[in-house]
Order: C-alpha cells, then structure tokens, then sequence
C-alpha cells in the first residue's frame, strides 16, 4: 500500500452513538472466546497467507454461527464495521442498447473480478443490487486494519475496472463501453450498524446509517474515484496519501 495513491475524503463529524451490547446468548463467554480467536487470525493473513488463515478460521466460524442461532430468530447485534459501495457508471445506457444476455455475461465476469478482490482483502461481499456491490470488513469480527483493507480493495477495484474496460471486455455490447464512459464511484464508511437476519427470508446484512452514508458517499464520488469518510481515513492516514474533497454535504445529515 504505497504513498502514491489518492483517495478524496468527505469530511463529517462521527456518529456518536455509544455501542451497546446485545442481550446475553447461550454460551456467551465461548462467542466470545471464538470471536477473539478470529479476530487475532484476521491479523495473521499477510503472515501465514489467505488459504491457511480461511483453513483456520472455517470451524470457528460454523460453531460461532451454531452458538449465535440458539434460542435467537431473526435477531442481530450492532457492531463496528467498514461498509462499502461501488457502483458502475454509465451501465443505463449500456443496459438500454445490449443484448441482455450478453450484458449479464459481462456484468458477470466484472463481479466475478471484483468480488475476488474484496475477499482477498479480507471483506465479505453482501450483496449486489442491479448495477451496485455492497461489501462489508467486520462480518467475522472486529479487526484492526479493516478500514486500510477496505480502502485498497477500493483502489484495487478501481484499477480493475480500469483494465476491464481498457480490455475490451464491455466493448463487444452494444453501443459498448469507452474508458472515458464506463468506471466505478465507490464509497467507503466506518461505523456502527446492525448486524443480523432482516426480512422474510431472514437475509444477513448489515443495517443503519454507516450504511446509509457508505452508499451516499458513493453517489458523491466522481467516476474512477473512491470517497472515503473521515471514520475510514482517520484509521488509515499513514498508509495512504489523502486528498480533501469539497462538495456538497450529505443530505439528511447534521453537522
């Protein structure tokens, strides 16, 4: 992670919400225990490599998942996590003019490079919405470089999608993508969210008003550019060179 990339930052004051803890669990000094346990794995990857550290981290994660589903339906916990969103720009008109078929093939093989980053860096992706990735650094607990993982996965995402368009993977569409038209806007926040089963099919996702500004600094950030709160930069200031960026505030938020 070197000094020469930039990455333009929102600046906003922090939420100030105190975290509070979930009601007590069946077993809760053993979640506890795991917990601790992945967390220190987490630290280990560039050490030990990503497929022993996952080797590792897989029985923890199937009993911690056994241990927080006892006697919980469709609950959750607030935690500490780094949300990001990354969106493709001018896929409306790539939509309007390809073959369907061949724009999911594309789309596709896009993710498919995309998420591989995220996970290689230690993120979770949660879903994808139409045109839009939303991924998550926190999903096994708490880390300490979640926010500098996350915001190289944004550069690296960045220089992906560069190289995707530049290849000419969307440029068999029709009317197909030009490096000029075609690139992410990703936004990156920190904070505290609601961690758990929503809906009808009890989806895990994560909830709340991180979420919320993750996906609004996106829309913020100028094509083939990353926005990243001060939540996310104050963690990560000595390994990245930062950029101030202007610009409108977020609506719906008080400074």
């Amino acid at each position: 992670m070197g000094g020469a990339h930039r990455v333009p930052m929102e600046d906003f004051p922090d939420e100030g919400d105190a975290p509070r803890s979930s009601p007590a669990l069946p077993g809760s000094s053993e979640i506890e225990s795991i917990r601790k346990a992945i967390e220190v794995l987490e630290t280990q990857r560039q050490f030990l490599g990503n497929r022993a550290v996952d080797a590792a981290l897989r029985p923890l994660e199937e009993r911690l998942a056994a241990l927080t589903s006892e006697g919980r339906s469709g609950e959750g916990e607030l935690r500490q996590m780094v949300v990001l969103f990354a969106d493709i720009s001018g896929f409306t008109s790539l939509a309007e003019k390809a073959d369907p078929e061949e724009l999911a093939s594309a789309v596709n093989d896009l993710w498919a490079e995309l998420d591989g980053i995220v996970v290689k860096l230690g993120g979770t992706v949660d879903k994808h919405i139409g045109d839009c990735l939303m991924a998550l650094w926190g999903t096994r607990g708490a880390a300490e470089n979640a926010a500098e993982m996350a915001l190289e996965a944004a550069l690296s995402m960045q220089v992906a999608m560069k190289g995707f368009v530049e290849r000419g993977s969307l440029k068999g569409l029709a009317g197909g993508a030009t490096p000029g038209d075609t690139g992410l806007r990703i936004g990156v926040h920190a904070g505290q969210v609601f961690f758990g089963e929503t809906g009808s099919n009890r989806e895990i996702t994560a909830m709340g008003d991180t979420v919320n500004t993750a996906s609004r600094l996106q829309k913020l950030a100028p094509v083939g550019s990353v926005i990243a709160s001060a939540e996310v930069v104050g963690r990560a200031r000595n390994l990245f060179e930062i950029e101030e960026a202007g610009g409108p505030a977020i609506r719906g938020r008080t400074a």
